[in-house]
């Protein structure tokens, strides 16, 4: 159980603790965005420091009231959460790449279907590939390139119409 004290030696309202928890977390979470592309290393604490020492630190920078034990235990509640979220990312990119090898293997499968699992896999990779690489290195090409054909034009097209800088 997380406990800790506010300025006044408990917590103030239930409320304001948890939106303090919760700008903990994103500040945290703005700690691994910053990092997403060194790949690796979101496994727990590396030497002291590493990712559960960032979160550590945001956590610290908005409760500075809070005690180490009770620090320590929200980067343990948040990397426990994240591994959690990072799990089922990897869950649905490998049951979609399964999806797509198997479909390919079927003269009559659907073309709605691949293209939306595509896309959907493509939406994983640019949120979140920094986080699967391997498994997209190890995995991509099981997919047949039949519902990519079906998307390139699409992502082409919309990016040369809005180009970002």
């Amino acid at each position: 159980m997380i406990q800790g004290g506010g300025a006044g030696g408990g917590w103030e309202d239930l409320e304001g603790s948890v939106d303090k928890v919760c700008e903990c977390f994103l500040a945290a979470a703005a700690v691994n965005e910053g990092d997403a592309g060194g790949g690796g290393g979101e496994k727990g604490k590396e030497g002291g420091g590493g990712k559960e020492g960032g979160v550590r630190s945001a956590c610290a920078s908005v409760l500075p009231w809070a005690s180490g034990a009770l620090l320590d235990q929200l980067a343990a509640l948040y990397t426990s959460g994240r591994e959690q979220v990072l799990l089922m990312m990897r869950s649905s990119a490998s049951s979609y790449i399964s999806y797509l090898a198997l479909s390919g293997t079927h003269e009559a499968s659907t073309g709605d279907t691949d293209v939306t699992a595509t896309l959907r896999l493509l939406r994983l990779l640019a949120r979140h590939g920094a986080y699967l690489d391997d498994l997209f290195a190890e995995r991509l090409l099981e997919t047949p390139t039949r519902p990519w054909r079906a998307i390139a034009l699409q992502v082409t097209h919309d990016h040369h119409l809005n180009p970002k800088p």
